[in-house]
């Protein structure tokens, strides 16, 4: 094999990595930012009932897991 066919397999190779590099930076900016509000936000303004997710234990504890998560991952970026 020549030089230029492992040129050309290693501009294949960096450019998919740049491709993910980009979703994932969308995914984490304004996906995850969307998700958080959408799992936080109240229901007409009120703010006394437990939340949909709140009723299954296991569900809750997966949801709260997420947003420390991303809670965390925004204060180590800032």
């Amino acid at each position: 094999m020549s030089n230029a066919h492992y040129l050309k397999l290693a501009c294949h190779v960096l450019l998919a990595l740049l491709i993910c590099n980009l979703c994932l930076k969308l995914v984490d900016r304004y996906l995850l930012f969307n998700l958080t509000q959408w799992l936080l936000t109240c229901r007409g303004g009120e703010c006394s009932d437990i939340k949909w997710w709140q009723r299954l234990p296991q569900l809750e504890r997966l949801v709260w897991y997420f947003l420390d998560h991303v809670e965390n991952r925004r204060q180590d970026i800032s």
